[in-house]
Parts: C-alpha cells; structure tokens; sequence
C-alpha cells in the first residue's frame, strides 16, 4: 500500500507492505501468531501465554496464546550449545523438536533437537544431537531463560539401545536414510512418565519393524539423575521400548494433563496430513483411546497444550507448524517470507 501526503507543492510518501489471507477455522478457537512459522514444541505459562520453539531456528519465543502478534520475548541458545556448521553469524539449527517441563522442579524445561538426518542428501547433523536444559521465570510476557547445561552424545547411545531391543536404529539413522518415512529416524515429543522420573522419548519415526504399525517410545528411567546439568557421570538407564498402536502414526507430541492423563498427537512419518489425537495413561499395558476429529487433517500440528478459560471450559490447543503453507498466492512458502509476514496457528478444541 502506498500513502502519498501532499502540502503545497511538498509531496512524501510511504509504502506500507500488508498480506491477508483466508480465515480458515476449523475449531472452536483459533490464533494466528506472527514473527515464526515453523513452530515445532510448546510449553505453557501464566496469565496465557506460552513459550514456542522454532525448528528452523535456535530460538525460544513467548507469545500470548489468546492474542495475534509477534513474539513478547525471544532467548537465542546458539552460544551455549558447541554448534557446529556455521556460515558466518549463522549456525543451523538443532531443529528442535521436543520440549517438557521437570515434574520434581517445575521452573526446569527440557528441549530437544530432532536427531534426524537432514538436507538434500539426508546426511547426519551434528547440531540436532542436543538436549539441553533451561531454567525459566515464568512471569508471562517477561518471561526470563537461565540456561542450565546440554548433552551431545545421546543420539548414538539411543541407536545402540534400538539395535539392542530390535528396533533398527542404527540403519534408520544412517546417512542417506530420509527420516520422514516409517523407517526413518525422528524424534518429536518428549514428557515425563507417571513415576515423574522417567522421561519418555517419543517418535514420529521409525514405527517398529517387521510390520512399521507401532510407534515408539523411548523411556530413560534415571533422566535428571543422569542429565545432571548436563554433565553425566555415568551412562542413562533406558528400559524397555514402550510401544503404541496409534493407526500407523507416529508420534507428534505428547502432554500430561492436570488430570493425569496424556494426550498424543499422532502423525504420519511422512509430510500426510492425517493426524489423530489419542488419550492414555501413561502405562504401557493400558488402552488407548482415539479422540477422533476430521478437522486434524487440514493443519499440521507438532505442539500441544492443555487449557482452561475463564469459566472452566476445558481445551486442548494444537499448535501447527506452518513452515510449509503458501498463504499469501505467491507461491512462496511460509519459511521463506520475511518475519512480520512468517505466521503459525493455535486452534482450541473443546475436550469432550
């Protein structure tokens, strides 16, 4: 939009860039966030808002969960992490993919790279083989991050685990291998067990052979022990591989609710939009159940959040990664514009 003022003969003018696009809502509520557009893991704060990850860049965002805008408050982790692969001031990314909070200290927040191969070629990043630690003041929009510490070695210790359980890790991690596919090699979601010490590890890919049918599950018995502000003297205990029948998805994210109970968002390995969203307990020998909506299909969520509103109601908020979206019919897709054109959604759903 161009605004030109006149005054006598003076003349000056301005031009504003401006982009719309459809309003596409599908549920009971949804937000259009700015700034990001690949938001990939979430964790909740007080007063509504939230802390959001983008898997494109080594950057932590507040954002206020009920209002459109740009992020509140950003904390760029680069420097702590030993990165590797940088182009000038520019590393790449760890390609976060994880996030959860400790459930013995709360103000404790663990994030996760995807340890998945990457690039053209599907060659092994170094950079995505980091779980770090932060510390958070939790003071809505002036949230403030501490980092704590990180770890870089666990991606091959989880490939030998997989070899070890008959999971075939180490094939499915291997260069060339592209990880979004059922033998593939992708973590997404990270959550605390009911025990509140196992930290449960959780897959989009690879879905466990022979069949590819179950989705994976990862649980490190002694993690804050072990993570020991990132520095471990000694090696994780990993139990058995817990794994899940979610219709040939893996998993996308994973959240334990205030009433104990975990919600899944379960995924295609691949870019299939066809998520489903499914209720658990936590124990690997009880029975899921699948909150079936048909809506999932038309958005890509990775993140999950519970919510309450004012009176009670009670939601769960899908937070979609829209990196991949043309929104603005010039066929440029939303990773690629420019910040303040960079948008992702959050859609509420009221729990049945």
């Amino acid at each position: 939009i161009k605004v030109t003022v006149y005054e006598g003969s003076a003349m000056g003018s301005i031009d504003i860039n401006y982009a719309c696009s459809n309003n596409d809502n599908f549920f009971n509520k949804t937000i259009w966030h700015t700034g990001i557009s690949d938001a990939s893991a979430a964790i909740s704060l007080k007063n509504n808002f939230m802390i959001v990850a983008d898997d494109e860049k080594n950057e932590l965002c507040v954002f206020n969960r009920l209002s459109s805008g740009l992020p509140l408050q950003k904390f760029e982790y680069s420097k702590f992490l030993n990165l590797q692969d940088a182009s000038g001031d520019i590393v790449k990314e760890i390609d976060c993919e994880a996030a959860t909070r400790s459930l013995i200290n709360p103000n404790r927040v663990y994030w996760l790279g995807s340890m998945s191969n990457g690039g053209k070629s599907n060659k092994i990043e170094n950079n995505r083989d980091r779980l770090f630690a932060t510390d958070i003041i939790d003071s809505g929009s002036n949230t403030t991050f501490n980092f704590i510490g990180y770890i870089s070695s666990l991606r091959n210790t989880i490939l030998k685990w997989g070899d070890a359980n008959g999971l075939d890790f180490k094939k499915s991690g291997a260069y060339g291998t592209s990880p979004k596919q059922k033998n593939g090699f992708n973590i997404e979601g990270m959550v605390f067990g009911p025990d509140s010490t196992t930290l449960y590890i959780c897959l989009r890919a690879p879905l466990a052979p022979i069949e590819r049918k179950k989705s994976i599950i990862i649980p490190i018995m002694n993690f804050e022990n072990w993570f020991n502000n990132g520095k471990p003297s000694s090696e994780p205990i990993i139990g058995e591989p817990i794994l899940l029948d979610l219709g040939e998805r893996g998993i996308r994210d994973i959240v334990l609710m205030r009433n104990k109970q975990y919600i899944i968002i379960a995924g295609h390995c691949d870019e299939i939009k066809e998520s489903s969203l499914f209720l658990w307990s936590g124990n690997r020998n009880e029975k899921i159940i699948e909150l079936s909506n048909s809506n999932l299909n038309k958005i890509n969520p990775e993140a999950i959040l519970e919510f309450t509103d004012s009176i009670g109601k009670k939601y769960i908020e899908l937070i979609s990664d829209c990196g991949r979206e043309v929104y603005y019919d010039d066929n440029v897709i939303g990773k690629y514009l420019i910040p303040e054109f960079k948008k992702f959604r959050s859609d509420f759903i009221l729990l049945p």
